[in-house]
């Protein structure tokens, strides 16, 4: 079940706050494209001219008016947020500050108390808006009234500066909160619009269950009563593995539709195969010279997807048809297992190896102590030799087996470490042959292109935020735990550039969220949404801006200024000098001429083909089926 959240926004309506409200657009709008049941919203506005609380009736905390208390978000809830969400120039200075209302907001939590949820307060206000009741002693109470409650605070100030009395006065605050954020109007927009929050998923397992370390192998392979816990020299842990880079399908698909008295039909499309069958034309030796007749001696004739026989080429002339019996008996006896085959020193693994999928192995998630130990020693142990372990892994019953090799890593989790490993799958002969491996050829040693080569790494190679610690991996994405993290949008405190949300996909979520801001004014959706101008009117934010993608208006980046584009520019030179001596052409596919199939008669040309350049065949053998 997914985690539950309540966010509650404090809004400020003093005229100065106004630029701040777009954080909350920003927010709720992102939320209800998510459309999360379990996400939850209370809106609080202060500085209103109206007192609409369940105390209002106890003269308190006048001036603050719960605009939603508890609602998931929908596109008419934030309609009427933006009806009421009105800044008030008419203010008084008698009603609740901002500190006064936050401290309301407190109360809009307490549903919550007994249930596991995450919870935000988000407070938006201006650096001239009234704060004379925050005090240190007052700051000092707020763990009081929280009760050990874990609640996560940010606060955007409208022309905030850190050296102000303003963010002094807020950062009082942070002792008392799991997570304390203080940022301005400015910086708030730039992270709703560019850092969205990290995506909850639920990893899915390639793989549950035991690695064995020592075992028998013989008695693995052979034996399926083998147990490793019953041998004495063996040594085994329950174990999960899960994808770190693999190779991604597309999961865009799109539809043909056509309109039918005003209904849209799916086109639905479907494949049919045919063979050429000789025709009578065919037995024909020759032809009057006079008779007009159609030389046409083959027939094109469909076959139903129920009439294939699965077979496969025995020789030039001999196709074997695949039955039942003897698809069972060339079928390899496998069954799902994880093996230490050996150890290797880590500088022995040649890097070009290293370019298959790569896969987390962890131990599962209800492991003993004792089975937690033995996955930790092995990864330390490996760390402190520089040694990789080689391992069997055959990943479901009956698939290929696949030799891997186990690099131990230690991963940043908090203020703790973890280690683990990772699986890197080594390639084996037949992946060069069906192009999942580059081939591998021989060339003349060369004392200018490792120069060259040595200096094309150099240049690219990004120095800034190094890390003296190789073997450590810092990545909240794989650490992340999601009773600790939040789905608002907040500001990135990882220093890993690289690892960042899709950019094609911030860019087409603005663009929806802008869509539905700006529909929020409008009394006619459907002639908002329909008028012909929509992208000149709505999107373009000014009339020399471009919808392509590119390094500024997709990465917030600029591209003479950006530190990683400036690896390519200082690469340039020695990119040309190494395209120079290796002799390298780019060829475009069009100017490819296609190998036109050739003909004569019945002959059989095998080149490229399975088979070919293995000699002679033997005859077709009796199975004894």
């Amino acid at each position: 079940m997914a985690d539950k959240e309540l966010t509650v926004f404090v809004v400020d309506l003093h005229p100065a706050a106004a630029s701040s409200h777009d954080y909350l657009y920003e927010v709720l709008s992102g939320k209800l494209l998510k459309g999360l049941k379990t996400d939850y919203v209370s809106v609080v506005g202060y500085h209103s001219p109206l007192t609409k609380h369940e105390l209002a009736e106890k003269k308190v905390f006048p001036g603050v008016n719960v605009l939603s208390n508890f609602e998931t978000p929908s596109y008419e809830q934030l309609v009427r947020i933006r009806k009421e969400l009105r800044v008030n120039d008419s203010w008084e200075s008698s009603q609740s500050d901002s500190f006064q209302s936050f401290i309301f907001s407190l109360s809009l939590l307490e549903d919550t108390k007994t249930k596991a949820f995450t919870r935000n307060i988000v407070l938006l206000t201006s650096h001239e808006s009234p704060l004379s009741s925050l005090t240190e002693q007052k700051a000092d109470g707020i763990p009081n009234i929280l009760k050990n409650l874990r609640v996560n605070m940010i606060v955007v100030v409208d022309g905030l500066e850190e050296s102000s009395e303003t963010y002094s006065q807020w950062a009082l605050l942070k002792p008392s909160f799991a997570e304390f954020i203080i940022m301005s109007s400015k910086q708030a927009r730039y992270t709703a619009q560019n850092v969205p929050p990290a995506k909850k998923v639920r990893p899915l397992p390639i793989y549950r269950g035991e690695l064995r370390f020592g075992s028998d192998f013989f008695a693995v392979i052979e034996d399926r009563s083998y147990a490793c816990e019953a041998d004495d020299l063996a040594l085994s842990w329950p174990v999960e593995v899960y994808p770190a880079a693999k190779k991604d399908v597309s999961s865009i698909s799109f539809h043909d539709y056509i309109l039918e008295d005003g209904r849209p039909i799916r086109l639905e499309r479907k494949s049919s195969h045919y063979v050429w069958s000789k025709n009578e034309e065919y037995q024909r030796p020759e032809y009057p010279d006079e008779e007009d007749v159609d030389t046409k001696k083959f027939d094109k004739v469909e076959v139903e997807s129920k009439d294939f026989t699965p077979g496969f080429k025995f020789s030039n002339f001999d196709l074997i048809a695949l039955d039942d019996d003897l698809t069972e008996s060339a079928r390899l006896k496998i069954f799902s297992a994880f093996d230490i085959l050996g150890f290797i020193k880590s500088e022995s693994i040649p890097p070009a190896y290293l370019t298959s999928e790569t896969f987390f192995v962890v131990p599962e998630k209800a492991a003993t102590l004792r089975a937690n130990l033995s996955h930790t020693i092995l990864a330390k142990a490996l760390l402190e030799t520089e040694s990789a372990a080689l391992a069997r892994f055959v990943r479901k019953q009956a698939k290929e087996v696949e030799l891997g090799v186990l690099i131990p890593i230690k991963i940043k989790d908090g203020t703790k470490n973890s280690f683990n490993y990772l699986l890197v799958r080594l390639p084996f002969r037949e992946d060069e042959n069906i192009g999942n491996f580059p081939s591998l050829k021989e060339h003349k040693s060369d004392k200018i292109v490792p120069k060259l080569m040595e200096q094309f790494i150099e240049s690219k190679t990004f120095t800034e935020q190094e890390t003296k610690d190789s073997q450590s991996l810092h990545n909240h994405r794989v650490t992340m735990r999601t009773s600790q993290s939040s789905k608002l949008p907040l500001p990135n405190t990882s220093k890993e550039i690289f690892s960042t949300s899709s950019t094609s996909q911030v860019r087409f979520l603005n663009y929806v969220r802008k869509i539905i801001i700006r529909s929020l004014d409008e009394d006619d959706l459907d002639k908002f949404l329909q008028q012909k101008s929509l992208i000149s009117n709505v999107l373009k934010s000014d009339s020399f801006a471009s919808n392509f993608f590119n390094l500024r208006n997709c990465l917030s980046y600029s591209a003479s200024s950006a530190s990683f584009v400036d690896l390519s520019r200082r690469a340039k030179d020695t990119s040309r000098r190494l395209v120079d001596e290796l002799d390298i052409k780019y060829v475009r596919k069009e100017d490819l001429k296609k190998k036109k199939p050739r003909k004569g008669g019945d002959t059989f040309d095998t080149k490229g083909y399975y088979g070919a350049d293995e000699g002679e065949y033997d005859a077709v053998p009796d199975f004894g089926f």
